[in-house]
């Protein structure tokens, strides 16, 4: 499995905002291939860091032998942070409407009985929890300012 966060991200924030049915369409699209849109959500990715530890118990070549009796490995780190912009595509300024700040860290323990395959997924995890609150605090501003849509020249 390929990990690339500009596509996997960009698709998974697409997916999200399509599944939250806050715009009438959503398309995922690359910087060569724009469609004509309204508006264009824009992601910067300012760090991706996944640290795994494993732990010997200072038992040296010893020590996993007490991992496959239940105690951990170790553990692994996962952090996320990026930024999403939401700007109007009929204009020339590019300046957001709306941005949400993203920081996501988690931290597992590891062990051949729990949390090995869980370490992997946490990127998926955490950007899809880090996009139900971007989500969320959309939602929010459109429905406590019905101004925000006409101001773009929408209607929700």
């Amino acid at each position: 499995m390929h990990f690339d966060p500009p596509q996997d991200f960009a698709r998974a924030i697409a997916a999200e905002l399509r599944k939250a049915k806050i715009f009438s369409s959503v398309i995922y699209a690359d910087e060569l291939q724009m469609p004509a849109a309204d508006l264009i959500v824009r992601g910067t990715i300012h760090s991706t860091q996944w640290n795994r530890t494993l732990t010997t118990y200072l038992l040296g070549p010893l020590g996993p032998t007490l991992w496959f009796l239940g105690l951990p490995m170790g553990n692994t780190t996962t952090t996320l942070m990026m930024e999403v912009t939401l700007i109007p595509a009929n204009t020339h300024t590019r300046n957001p409407v709306w941005s949400f700040s993203m920081d996501f860290q988690e931290k597992l323990l590891d062990s051949p009985y729990y949390g090995w395959e869980d370490a992997v997924l946490s990127y998926p995890l955490a950007l899809q929890d880090a996009l139900r609150l971007a989500i969320a605090d959309l939602l929010e501003i459109t429905q406590e300012n019905p101004q925000f849509w006409t101001s773009l020249g929408e209607t929700p």
